[in-house]
């Protein structure tokens, strides 16, 4: 499932295309505001997400590193090295896997007949024979200016094979400029639920980020209710309200005390019952941890598009279909 926020200005991403990518050789994949990406298992639609998200930390890594401006982009710039332990975007074990059959390298036999034949003759021109494979994610958007007419902007980036445990990014051969408007791009993936933690101490932002990357959004939920509560109380009331409604539970206002205990506490009363006996969190059944880690994540997030992955598992058909008409009304 896809969706830009509603309420938040910023360009909407309308087209992708994807090169080499995993199981994508060359796909483009047109988009509207609300998507919904339905199909068999292993067919892709992960894959999709997984590629945005592997575009925005490129992007941001790369950005971030030259510290560029809108304009013109100079041509021949060296790629800004990634680690595999800071590539967040997609689970991996070795970087081979992000390129689509772990083929990194093409090879003509061929042209390398021809080049061996004729390689002492200095005055034939040599045709390249080998070289490597370029994964390549090119987002589309279309902007409204102020004077409300719309115009067409693409960033493509480009991953170039290091080794197993590293490679280069940097803007595709294609990608002439940065516009002034592709920072207004925040692409956030929540990936399926994988379960609460039994307890959790207090992380920053950047920690949050890696943990929810890394699929493990259940390990972060009451660090996201405790900056909700904090940083916004209107926000905070209207996950409490959604939380009950699709529910049935009271969530109770976060505790957190740094000078005593690094652990977060975050409970909730059954409204549904006569008891006023509050429980924590992970007292829960796998429904109520996944409506709340998507409450939580929604309400926190700072981005402007979300990615998100399979957010109707473990609930019932009435929830599922409840947080459907939820999330396109947020869109």
């Amino acid at each position: 499932m896809m969706g830009i926020q509603k309420n938040v200005r910023a360009p909407m991403i309308d087209r992708v295309t994807i090169r080499r990518f995993k199981r994508f050789e060359e796909e483009v994949f047109h988009l509207k505001p609300f998507n919904l990406l339905i199909g068999p298992n292993n067919h892709g639609k992960t894959t999709l997400l997984q590629a945005l998200s592997a575009w925005q930390l490129a992007y941001s890594t790369w950005r971030a590193a030259r510290k560029m401006q809108p304009g013109p982009i100079k041509k021949n710039l060296r790629g800004v090295p990634i680690a595999l332990p800071n590539f967040h975007s997609v689970p991996l074990t070795d970087f081979k896997h992000l390129w689509t059959g772990k083929r990194t390298q093409w090879f003509d036999q061929k042209e390398y007949g021809e080049f061996q034949k004729n390689k002492k003759r200095e005055s034939r021109p040599r045709k390249k024979y080998q070289g490597k494979y370029t994964v390549e994610i090119i987002v589309h958007w279309k902007s409204v200016g102020e004077d409300q007419v719309s115009s067409d902007h693409h960033f493509g980036m480009a991953f170039l094979y290091d080794n197993e445990q590293s490679i280069l990014v940097k803007p595709t051969l294609d990608t002439e400029e940065l516009p002034h408007d592709t920072h207004s791009i925040v692409l956030t993936h929540i990936p399926p639920f994988s379960g609460l933690d039994a307890q959790e101490e207090y992380m920053a932002d950047g920690a949050i980020r890696r943990r929810i990357g890394l699929s493990q959004p259940g390990s972060v939920v009451r660090n996201l209710l405790w900056r909700v509560f904090r940083e916004d109380q209107e926000m905070w009331g209207e996950l409490k309200k959604n939380v009950e409604r699709y529910i049935g539970v009271q969530l109770q206002d976060p505790e957190f005390a740094e000078d005593i205990d690094p652990h977060i506490i975050c409970q909730y009363v059954d409204s549904r019952g006569d008891s006023s006996e509050a429980f924590d969190l992970v007292n829960g059944g796998s429904g109520f941890h996944q409506l709340v880690t998507i409450f939580a994540i929604l309400y926190w997030n700072k981005g402007t598009h979300l990615l998100l992955d399979e957010p109707d598992a473990h609930l019932h058909a009435w929830a599922q279909a409840g947080v459907l008409e939820f999330l396109k009304d947020m869109t």
